[in-house]
């Protein structure tokens, strides 16, 4: 016989993928064909994590250098459950201790973390139905050498995320100099995504609501009931996607932020005095992504103010109706109880 209980989730799948800014750079800053590996378990991911890189100018792995580790699950709850994986990474350096306690604690949104002397910045989406992913991006440099020279990524996504396609999907900036090359050119991407994503379900969302306005010309009240239950659905979902442009707003807040903190931590490396270091600026390419982002996030806000109201003009105009309805009801009824 069959249940209705959920299948169970896949194990989680693990990828690896390693670059280089020399590397990007000679492809005409653009990654034009990520050579992902496939990881078999998570033994081999640890090991993955473990491994120091030689740095080999031959093979254009000099410095600045990108090792990202992925692990897609079914299910954002089979994240918790990674702990070895974390735990080696935490030993190796790949994060900041703050990343594990926001796993657990299932904490949402995005902060830049600097307190160790190398800047990490860690992401993770609202628990909801959309695509969801939680990331850690953090610097590594070696005793002696200059900052940047290498960065590291432990990266956790849905079914519905594809990192070919988020590797792949914008170009590489080119102008980083003075300033060391750095990889922050994916979570941009990310904000980007997510930013589109809620610009269509809110479409969508005004859609339905808009909808709403033809079926309050009924006079079957249990069609209105119906329709009354639909926008205690649409107020839901509204809700869920304010929280999803509250974190899309907050991770841009934070890229600026980290953006800023790596200018100003490398330009202390660069040396020079300080008025030149004070001019040190971060890749105006990836500030420009952000801010255009930023400005449709603002448009967005539009939709998002104009909704509720829209909503509870609705449940004031059904209300309205039923209330009639009913009175309509009982007086009609009086009158064929005295006949």
């Amino acid at each position: 016989m069959g249940t209705n209980e959920p299948a169970e989730p896949n194990n989680p799948t693990f990828q690896s993928f390693e670059t280089s800014a020399a590397i990007i750079k000679r492809a005409g800053w653009k990654i034009r064909y990520p050579q992902i590996v496939n990881i078999p378990d998570q033994a081999s991911a640890q090991a993955f994590i473990k491994t120091l890189l030689r740095r080999d100018k031959r093979q254009n792995q000099g410095e600045s250098r990108f090792r990202l580790l992925c692990i897609k699950v079914d299910d954002r709850s089979q994240i918790p459950k990674q702990q070895p994986t974390v735990e080696t990474a935490a030993e190796a350096g790949w994060i900041n201790s703050e990343f594990d306690s926001f796993i657990h604690k299932g904490t949402v949104g995005s902060a830049v973390l600097t307190e160790t002397g190398d800047i990490s910045l860690i992401v993770q989406t609202p628990d909801d139905n959309l695509p969801f992913f939680t990331l850690s991006m953090c610097e590594i440099h070696a005793e002696g050498r200059q900052r940047g020279s290498d960065w590291v990524c432990l990266f956790f996504i849905g079914p519905d995320i594809k990192l070919e396609s988020l590797l792949r999907e914008t170009a590489f900036p080119s102008d980083y100099g003075p300033l060391f090359p750095d990889f922050m050119f994916l979570p941009v991407c990310i904000l980007k995504n997510e930013v589109e994503q809620v610009g269509r379900e809110l479409k969508e969302l005004k859609k339905h609501v808009l909808k709403g306005d033809d079926r309050l010309l009924s006079r079957d009240p249990a069609d209105l009931d119906r329709v009354k239950n639909e926008l205690f659905g649409l107020g839901k979902t509204h809700l869920k996607l304010r929280d999803r442009w509250l974190f899309a707003k907050g991770l841009a807040e934070n890229l600026v932020k980290c953006f800023g903190e790596i200018a100003r931590l490398q330009g202390n490396d660069i040396g020079g005095s300080s008025s030149s270091r004070s001019k040190t600026t971060y890749s105006k390419i990836l500030m420009q992504r952000v801010e255009t982002q930023i400005a449709m996030s603002d448009i967005l806000q539009l939709d998002l103010d104009a909704i509720p109201p829209k909503i509870k003009q609705q449940h004031k105009t059904i209300d309205t109706k039923l209330s009639i309805m009913v009175r309509s009801f009982y007086i009609q009824n009086g009158a064929s109880n005295e006949l």
